[in-house]
């Protein structure tokens, strides 16, 4: 039952941004990708976190890893993370809280609002400001026009957290998207007036330019920048310690 709350992305499949549920039992070599179902409580991202990682681990042969890259063998096996929004204008706006909180070693990407039609997933294109929801809905709307059966939107609007590395530290993952839903839940409280000035991270920024990502999740950056982002941001320890020590 737990399994069925991770999705997985087929490679063989017509159309690549598809998405099928995935019991870890069927061609677990053919997914590219997997992500959680959206997450709306720490609960839940815990569970699907670790349920994450267990599928991917069935996908990987014994000497392989997943890199910075995410490419092993030709093949991309990246982790995402799907939180919930209460809107699209939100989630634009957490999209870019995050843009501006997180480092380099994760990558963000808005689905506001994802359409599901006959199993195909087209996603909205990144909205980078709220006066760009006007094109979204033309969008939307333009999507429609063109198909014969009618779309149906998901219920929540999505920000996609896609961790960089889920095999080398997992638990280091596990605490960064700990750290992401925290973020996410204070966004949620206090939107629209979200802190937006990290100066810190242009120093991460331009370490990670100049000796890689992976030398700088190794080094003791992201602990600077963790220790750094919780003084500022003061979430409530539970947004942790559940997470912590289950890979």
């Amino acid at each position: 039952q737990l399994e069925s709350r991770v999705m997985g992305r087929i490679v063989k499949s017509r159309f690549p941004k598809s998405f099928c549920y995935h019991d870890g039992s069927l061609g677990v070599y053919d997914i590219t990708e997997v992500c959680t179902q959206v997450c709306d409580n720490i609960a839940d991202l815990s569970d699907n976190l670790i349920l994450l990682y267990r599928i991917v681990k069935k996908a990987l042969k014994p000497d392989e890893h997943i890199v910075a890259t995410g490419y092993v063998a030709e093949r991309v096996l990246g982790t995402h993370v799907n939180l919930g929004a209460g809107s699209a204008e939100e989630a634009c706006y957490l999209m870019n809280a995050f843009r501006q909180h997180l480092p380099e070693l994760v990558s963000l990407s808005l689905n506001s609002g994802r359409i599901y039609y006959e199993g195909v997933c087209a996603e909205f294109p990144d909205v980078l400001d709220l006066s760009m929801l006007n094109y979204v809905k033309q969008f939307t709307k333009k999507l429609s026009s063109g198909l014969s059966d009618p779309i149906m939107l998901s219920p929540k609007s999505t920000v996609e957290i896609r961790c960089f590395d889920s095999q080398q530290a997992p638990e280091q993952d596990v605490a960064l998207a700990a750290y992401t839903f925290a973020i996410h839940q204070y966004a949620r409280e206090h939107f629209p007036h979200y802190p937006l000035d990290r100066p810190f991270l242009k120093a991460m920024y331009g370490q990670a330019s100049r000796v890689g990502v992976e030398a700088v999740v190794n080094g003791n950056q992201v602990r600077d920048w963790i220790k750094e982002t919780l003084d500022t941001v003061q979430p409530e320890p539970a947004y942790f310690k559940p997470l912590l020590g289950k890979i």
